[in-house]
């Protein structure tokens, strides 16, 4: 049986997408040692470090994530994170 007109042209329910991902204390500090740590090489006798794009590519995570994520590395908040977990 033929759908009708108005059937065909109507698009398809789409659920509720949240745009906002959520991320462990111990997968923002993996990213951020391979981050810190790695090395690529970038010439036969040189090695660079990683841009902040290239680990955001490889995680598939935004850019400005990572960004933030050092800052609250530095001031120490997920070391109190990862203590409040236990």
């Amino acid at each position: 049986m033929r759908k009708s007109l108005a059937e065909v042209l109507q698009k398809p329910e789409r659920g509720v997408e949240n745009p906002y991902w959520s991320f462990t204390v111990s997968y923002k500090l993996r990213i951020l040692s391979y981050w810190i740590e790695k090395r690529v090489a970038c010439g036969p006798t040189r090695v660079c470090e990683l841009t902040r794009e290239e680990v955001a590519y490889h995680f598939k995570v935004p850019a400005a994530n990572l960004s933030q994520w050092m800052k609250e590395a530095g001031e120490g908040k997920f070391v109190a994170m990862k203590a409040g977990q236990r």
